[in-house]
C-alpha cells in the first residue's frame, strides 16, 4: 500500500498511558519513532492542571510547572488509577464546566494524538494501546470495567480502532533483538499502579508469550506508604484527639491522611467539609500544632507538594542508601522528617514479597522452572528500586538482565505491533 492510501485510512500508533508517565511511538520504514511528547523528552508525565486565570488545561511537565509555581487551579495526577472506579462518572465543577474522568483522561489522550499527528506529519485513527495484565487483580468486575473505561475514552479522544496488548508482552516485543533463540525471558514491569509479568520464549523473529501476571502495586504504592509512615505522622497521622465529656483520647480518624498521601484521591480533599473535619481535630487535639500543620495543608492545597517530597524521597534513599531527610519546610520552617533505612525496609517488606509471589505465580502458570529462565527484562522506572531487585533476585537469581530503555520498551513494542498490523494489511 502506498504511503498515500495509507494516511487516507489513518495509521497506527503505539500509546503506553502510564499511571505516572505516558509515551507514544509508531513505526516507519521497520523503524520505531518515539513521539517528543514533552518539550525534549520521549515521555510525559501522566498529569493535568486546570487554569483558573486562562481556563486552560496544560497537561505533563507545563502541569507540573504550575502546580510548583503556585498557579491558582486544579491539579490532577495519576488519572489511570480511576479508571474502573465510580469516581469516572462523578462529575466535578471544573473552569465553570461539569466534567467527569471521561473528559478529563480523553482530554489527555487528546494531546498525545496532537502532537503525534503533528511531530509524524500524518493521521492516526488507531491505536495499540497499553494496558496492564490485570487492572485490578482483586476484583474481576473492577478489570472489566476499567478496560471498557480506556476504551471509551481513547474512542472519545479520536481514534475509530483500539486494540488492546499487555504491557509486559509489549516490552517483551522490543527486546526481541537481545536474546537468543529459544531463550526463555521474564518481563518484570513495576509501573505507578501495577507490577505485570511476562513469560516469553524467542521464536524467531516474533515471541511466544507463555504466561502473563500481575498485581495492583507500584510505585505510586511505595511512595503512599513512606508518606504514611513518614510524613502524615507530622500532620497527626497516629495522634490522639479528645472524645466526649469525660476528656477519653482516640487516634485521629485515619482516612483523611490515607486520602491525602494518594495521589489520585488528593484533590478531592479542598472541599469545605473536609476543611471543617481538619478545623475539628486542631480544636479537639491534645497537641494542636501538629494538626494546624494538616489545617495548613489543605487550606493551601500543598498535598501534591507532599506527595512530590515523598516520591523524590523515595528515589533518594534508593540512590544514596542511609539516613534521608525530608524536608518539610512548606509546612512549618525548620521541620523534617527522617527516615531510618531499616525503616524503610520494614515498610517496603512486605511489598518485596508481594512482587516475589506473583513472579513466582507467573513461572508456575507459564510451567516453567526457576532455572529455566536465562534472562529477566526490567521495564518501569520502579524496577530500579532495591525492593523489586530484591524480588527478582529472590526468585531467579540466575537470570541475566537485559540492558533495555525502561521507560519506553512498553511503547517500543506497541509501535512494533502496529507496524505488523499495518504490514499485514
Amino acid at each position: 500500500m502506498t504511503n498515500e492510501g495509507r494516511n487516507a485510512m489513518g495509521d497506527w500508533l503505539g500509546i503506553d498511558f502510564g499511571t505516572s508517565n505516558s509515551a507514544a511511538a509508531y513505526v516507519q520504514d521497520g523503524t520505531v519513532r518515539r513521539i517528543r511528547l514533552d518539550r525534549d523528552s520521549d515521555t510525559v508525565p501522566s498529569a493535568v492542571f486546570f487554569s483558573i486565570d486562562d481556563k486552560s488545561m496544560a497537561a505533563g511537565s507545563l502541569a507540573n510547572t504550575a502546580l510548583i509555581d503556585r498557579l491558582e487551579g486544579r491539579y490532577m495526577r495519576s488519572l489511570k488509577r480511576v479508571l474502573g472506579t465510580s469516581l469516572m462518572a462523578e462529575r466535578r465543577t471544573i473552569l465553570d464546566r461539569k466534567l467527569d474522568f471521561y473528559d478529563i483522561v480523553s482530554a489527555f489522550l487528546k494531546i498525545i494524538k496532537d502532537r503525534s499527528e503533528e511531530q509524524a506529519g500524518r493521521r492516526f485513527d488507531k491505536v495499540v494501546a497499553g494496558r496492564p495484565v490485570l487492572f485490578d487483580s482483586r476484583d474481576a468486575e473492577i478489570d472489566a470495567r476499567a478496560a471498557a473505561d480506556l476504551e471509551r475514552c481513547y474512542r472519545m479522544a479520536g481514534f475509530a480502532d483500539v486494540i488492546f496488548l499487555p504491557e509486559p508482552e509489549a516490552a517483551a516485543l522490543s527486546v526481541t533483538g537481545n536474546i537468543g533463540a529459544g531463550d526463555l525471558g521474564v518481563v518484570v514491569d513495576i509501573g505507578g499502579g501495577t507490577s505485570d509479568f511476562t513469560v516469553f520464549r524467542k521464536a524467531g523473529r516474533a515471541i511466544e508469550v507463555s504466561a502473563s501476571h500481575g498485581v495492583q502495586l507500584g510505585g505510586t504504592d511505595f511512595d503512599r506508604a513512606l508518606n504514611l509512615k513518614f510524613i502524615m505522622p507530622c500532620l497527626g497521622h497516629g495522634h490522639p484527639i479528645r472524645h466526649g465529656m469525660d476528656g477519653q483520647t482516640v487516634t485521629a480518624p485515619n482516612a483523611i491522611f490515607q486520602d491525602l498521601a494518594t495521589w489520585e484521591k488528593i484533590h478531592l480533599l479542598y472541599t469545605n467539609k473536609t476543611m471543617t473535619l481538619a478545623k475539628g481535630l486542631v480544636r479537639d487535639a491534645v497537641d494542636p500544632a501538629v494538626f494546624q500543620r494538616l489545617h495548613h495543608a489543605l487550606d493551601w492545597q500543598l498535598g501534591h507538594e507532599v506527595a512530590f517530597l515523598a516520591e523524590r524521597s523515595k528515589i533518594a534513599s534508593n540512590d544514596a542508601p542511609g539516613r534521608t531527610e525530608i524536608d518539610l519546610g512548606l509546612l512549618e520552617r525548620g521541620l523534617t522528617a527522617a527516615m531510618d533505612p531499616a525503616e524503610i525496609e520494614m515498610v517496603f517488606a512486605g511489598f518485596t514479597d508481594t512482587l516475589a509471589e506473583t513472579l513466582n505465580d507467573t513461572l508456575i502458570r507459564a510451567g516453567v522452572s526457576r532455572d529455566a529462565v536465562s534472562h529477566v527484562v526490567p521495564v518501569g522506572g520502579a524496577s530500579l528500586m532495591r525492593l523489586v531487585q530484591s524480588a527478582i533476585s529472590r526468585v531467579i537469581p540466575e537470570a541475566s538482565v537485559i540492558d533495555t530503555p525502561i521507560f519506553t520498551a512498553v511503547v517500543d513494542g506497541l509501535a512494533l505491533h502496529g507496524g505488523a498490523l499495518t504490514a499485514g494489511n
